[in-house]
């Protein structure tokens, strides 16, 4: 059964999961949860807390709640962490573990479509892909819902071939999953079904047609909150610093964010795509996804991940032509389809041209692995949207915790700090006055006209602040200090919001400490004689 051949393909495979699993585990609890990340393991007692369901038709209550059937919150996480802890390793090894299986996966489905040479090459470009890497490491559910993603893929190609329920089962389970998981995955399924509906001449229809009226049913609720809250988003001008939605203000999505994403593709955000070696390993890859279209356009294989692939990327493209809320991880679900392409045309190649032209992108992408594990962004904010460097606010959190005094009134002037501070408060064991005081969540903002605003978030959920939420006033007669946290979303130290908002503080009270870090500062402040209601 194991004869030398199968041996050796087995070390091979085995020695590309070491090396992903590797790439994966380095640095990864080197920085702190950031304000995503930081929101999942804070969803305690899980799928048990959901509010009625009755709520769904609310429509107010799915804008301000628009992770409610988030079910990487309120399911895998909370049970995750109850068996492995809530360390920063042991939370992500659980977006580790998955893309451990998203390679074995990618391996499977190479080596049914094409053979086990693409399926090894295949498996190599996902297991040193910085991009595949990133989301390996966070606490996200990117590489969980790139699992499943690749699974429904898998199972549509069964279908072509044999049509047996079992595959019918697992695509409608996996479809299903991967959107409770990520709602913009529904692009993903838009996908599956157009293809399907093209070889609709090799497919069951009386499979096809109770395999997505399941899926409809069970998807009702999902696209009920994804209803409400497009609705909300493209009626409403919603400011970046205070809402869930990925607003940006760089201006319509154009051709160079489709540059950018296939940059990311290929070497990751870290790499700079004006530098040689970020141009040289787009080219390269692109090069090689044409290639591999030409060679194998007519092949239904091919056919399924042209499909899959570009599909969804084009949807996403459209329909944030309307507003702005392109992010390149959007895409992140169908990466490993963009190296599978990559990897059939490579393996067409004789072995000398094969050899060359991985040591060429295995060179490259070394560059886009430094500047990641260095944590190096490139200056031209476009190629990376929505995304930040990696920061570690535990020493910052840890003074907030040790110098606590009873009644102490707690601001942030960014949201990015909340959920990290209710994390990490109860990490160091904080006693229960700060933690009431920091689950309130106080954001503070500053009008145009100086005024300074105020929004509490209130429990666990994170929501998008409409202008009715803010108040502009805050009361502090029964404070006996006030701590300022002072950050940016990207926590670059003072901008001119911050400054206003500072100023302002000082001119009503009177500063009496100053904690400094390199992400982050904390101001005290005593009230004045006099007592206040700051405006």
């Amino acid at each position: 059964m194991f004869n030398n051949k199968n041996l050796k393909n087995l070390f091979i495979f085995l020695s590309i999961l070491l090396l992903a699993g590797a790439l994966r585990v380095h640095n990864l609890d080197k920085y702190s949860l950031w304000y995503d990340e930081a929101i999942s393991p804070l969803q305690e007692g899980g799928m048990k807390n959901l509010p009625n369901i009755a709520k769904l038709f609310d429509s107010d209550f799915s804008v301000k709640n628009p992770d409610y059937l988030a079910m990487y919150n309120y399911g895998f996480i909370c049970y995750w962490q109850a068996l492995f802890g809530q360390s920063e390793f042991a939370l992500r090894m659980s977006s580790v573990m998955f893309s451990l299986l998203t390679i074995c996966l990618l391996y499977l489905l190479a080596q049914f479509l094409f053979n086990t040479k693409t399926a090894q090459i295949a498996a190599f470009l996902l297991a040193i892909s910085p991009f595949h890497i990133y989301y390996s490491q966070e606490l996200r559910p990117y590489a969980i819902v790139c699992f499943f993603t690749l699974l429904c893929v898998y199972s549509l190609s069964q279908i072509l071939n044999n049509n047996k329920n079992r595959w019918w089962f697992i695509y409608s389970i996996s479809s299903i999953i991967s959107i409770y998981f990520l709602y913009i995955n529904l692009f993903c399924l838009i996908a599956f079904l157009l293809f399907l509906i093209y070889r609709i001449k090799k497919v069951d229809i009386k499979k096809f047609i109770i395999a997505h009226s399941v899926i409809l049913i069970l998807l009702i609720p999902a696209l009920l909150i994804i209803y409400h809250n497009l609705v909300f988003m493209f009626t409403h001008n919603i400011p970046v610093e205070t809402n869930e939605f990925p607003v940006w203000s760089e201006g319509k999505v154009g051709i160079e964010n489709l540059v950018f994403m296939f940059k990311n593709f290929s070497g990751g955000y870290y790499l700079d795509y004006f530098s040689l070696a970020g141009k040289s390993i787009t080219f390269i890859c692109l090069f090689f996804l044409g290639f591999s279209i030409f060679r194998f356009w007519k092949k239904d294989k091919m056919q399924l991940l042209l499909f899959c692939l570009f599909v969804p990327v084009v949807i996403i493209f459209f329909v944030f032509q309307i507003k702005n809320c392109y992010v390149y991880r959007y895409s992140f679900s169908v990466l490993p389809l963009f190296f599978l392409i990559i990897a059939a045309g490579v393996g067409v190649l004789n072995r000398v041209l094969s050899f060359f032209s991985l040591v060429a992108i295995v060179f490259l992408n070394i560059f886009g692995l430094t500047a990641y594990y260095s944590n190096h962004l490139p200056s031209n904010t476009i190629q990376y949207t929505g995304v930040q460097e990696k920061q570690d606010i535990r020493s910052a959190v840890k003074v907030l915790t040790d110098n606590y005094v009873e009644g102490d009134r707690i601001l942030q002037l960014c949201r990015n700090t909340v959920f990290p501070l209710k994390f990490y408060t109860r990490m160091f064991k904080a006693r229960s006055s700060l933690l009431v005081e920091i689950d309130r969540g106080t954001v503070v903002g500053i009008s145009d006209n100086g005024e300074l605003l105020f929004c509490d978030y209130n429990g666990m959920h994170p929501f998008t602040f409409r202008r009715e939420d803010y108040r502009n006033v805050d009361n502090f007669k029964d404070k006996k200090r006030v701590c300022l946290v002072i950050s940016d979303w990207h926590f670059r130290g003072l901008g001119e919001k911050e400054c206003k908002a500072l100023s302002k503080f000082r001119e009503n009270f009177t500063e009496v400490k100053t904690e400094r870090f390199k992400d982050i500062e904390i101001y005290y402040f005593n009230k004045k004689a006099v007592d206040i209601n700051l405006k």
